[in-house]
């Protein structure tokens, strides 16, 4: 979790109309050691994930990732054991599409088309429910992605302003 969190969450009425979900946002999230910024525009022409491009710079090294279809491109220092340079691998083929048809429950937004991915996490979980096993991905991780769109929302209403995350 970060320690602190700037946004700017907008709508853009004259674009897709005024009961459309947010278009574009912005953050910056604040750590003790380093600053992290996602942005994200929802109007690309592209549908859905297949089109998000997920990039983190660091001192050390550099990734560029999609995750549908799965894809990166990872640059190495060499300092930390891994060989310097450029490591790419792209998934050979993606033959299901990310979504599929609107349904009653959600008329303006069309179901997943390919659930194997969900159905791996769930099944992970009730894994982890029934034997005391650890999750791989805990539960407290919803709750603070929660707890960090809350404050993106409120910072953005706050014209952008800090939002602390500590208690």
């Amino acid at each position: 979790m970060p320690d602190a969190v700037n946004a700017r969450i907008t709508k853009f009425p004259l674009a897709f109309g005024a009961e459309s979900r947010e278009d574009a946002g912005g953050a910056i999230l604040n750590y003790t050691d380093k600053l992290v910024t996602v942005d994200f525009m929802s109007w690309d022409p592209l549908s859905w994930t297949e089109s998000w491009d997920l990039s983190a710079y660091g001192t050390e090294g550099i990734m560029h990732s999609c995750p549908l279809p799965a894809s990166y491109k990872i640059y190495d220092s060499g300092k930390n054991g891994h060989q310097q340079g450029w490591t790419e691998w792209r998934e050979t083929s993606f033959p299901e599409i990310w979504a599929t048809k609107k349904t009653v429950y959600s008329p303006e937004i069309a179901e997943i088309g390919n659930p194997i991915y969900f159905d791996r996490e769930a099944a992970a979980f009730v894994t982890s429910l029934r034997t005391g096993t650890p999750s791989v991905v805990p539960a407290t991780q919803a709750h603070n992605v929660n707890r960090l769109l809350e404050a993106m929302f409120k910072s953005s209403e706050l014209a952008g302003a800090e939002v602390s995350l500590t208690f």
